[in-house]
């Protein structure tokens, strides 16, 4: 029997910290996860409380924390030329990883690097990229975690697909992975084409739509992803969830891109149940 899908969502859809109205909310949308958002105001590495805090407020409603994406503001960059901002930023990618065992979750989503200028020699960031990569992932070994190393949008150290996949390629897959962003992958090729070159290593998905030009963050099937040829491929590569909604009301109302996001579950789990079933009895 195919297993019932279960779907997270990113807590940056709400403007701040979560609050015990938002979990509800987003319980009683058919979510049952979080993937934390790692920056201020959602939430504070520093605080090492506030970890616990989070904890307990979704057990209170029976939810939990699957994954925790590392910040990605001005200051870090896992990919930088420079030493100092570099081991920085390794620094607090660490930090994070602490924080995502306290909240009990087990994925850390990493970007491999920010963006480069045109004129720039970008092998070097890959070089330092994947030199950073390497520390986070022996601690992920150490701590029982894994790292989702999420493809990135145009213009961003390692956007050509082909040679993210070659770098995941040198990890070990029990401790490092990729995380699939359909709008990344939508604008930088063709988010289908960008699933099945990376069959076998996606640990996590962030799941949002779009037309194929800008990073809208729409619910699914509110864009031009075709969303059942993605589920096949990722189902037929060997994922099979939990799925993570990474939807963006860019100052629209919350809860009424939940609303959305909601419709969007209960248009998307009859499809993953289906190819699920097909894969358990091979038809």
């Amino acid at each position: 029997m195919a297993q019932e899908p279960l779907f997270g969502l990113q807590s940056d859809l709400f403007p701040g910290k979560l609050t015990e109205d938002e979990v509800q909310a987003a319980q009683q949308a058919g979510f049952s996860f979080f993937e934390i958002w790692a920056m201020q105001p959602h939430f504070s590495l520093k605080r090492a409380a506030e970890a616990d805090e989070v904890r307990r407020l979704l057990e209170k409603f029976g939810m939990s924390v699957g994954s925790l994406h590392v910040p990605i503001d001005e200051g870090w960059d896992i990919s930088s030329a420079d030493e100092s901002l570099r081991k920085g930023s390794v620094k607090r990618t660490k930090l994070a990883a602490e924080r995502l065992v306290a909240l009990g979750g087990d994925v850390l989503v990493v970007h491999p690097g920010r963006p480069y200028r045109p004129d720039e020699d970008v092998s070097i960031r890959m070089r330092q990229s994947e030199l950073s990569l390497k520390e986070i992932a022996d601690l992920a070994e150490h701590n029982g975690i894994r790292v989702a190393i999420e493809n990135p949008c145009p213009n961003e150290v390692f956007d050509n697909p082909e040679e993210l996949r070659s770098m995941i390629d040198r990890f070990d897959a029990d401790h490092v992975g990729m995380c699939f962003d359909s709008s990344h992958a939508n604008i930088c090729r063709d988010a289908v084409e960008t699933a099945t070159m990376f069959q076998g290593r996606v640990a996590s998905v962030h799941f949002s739509d779009n037309g194929g030009t800008n990073d809208d963050h729409l619910p699914p099937f509110e864009g031009n992803i075709r969303w059942e040829e993605l589920l096949v491929v990722l189902i037929e590569g060997g994922f099979t969830g939990p799925w993570l909604f990474e939807v963006l009301g860019w100052g629209a109302d919350p809860h009424d891109f939940l609303h959305r996001a909601s419709a969007s579950i209960q248009r998307m789990r009859p499809i993953i149940k289906r190819f699920l079933k097909k894969q358990e009895t091979g038809s």
